[in-house]
């Protein structure tokens, strides 16, 4: 995933520090950090038990 699909999914991205600000639940952000970071889902086994992606 590159900066501009990262700048798309950010809530804000801040120039000056270059950093971007994601505004999530932070129980369930750790999947979606990674996604944003890597491009790939990766979703725990404990999260299959009650629904079905």
């Amino acid at each position: 995933m590159n900066h501009e699909h990262r700048r798309q999914w950010a809530d804000w991205y801040f120039e000056d520090q270059e950093e971007y600000f994601f505004e999530r639940v932070p129980r369930y952000f750790d999947p979606i950090y990674d996604f944003y970071a890597t491009g790939k889902l990766h979703v725990p086994k404990v999260c299959l038990e009650h629904s079905v992606i």
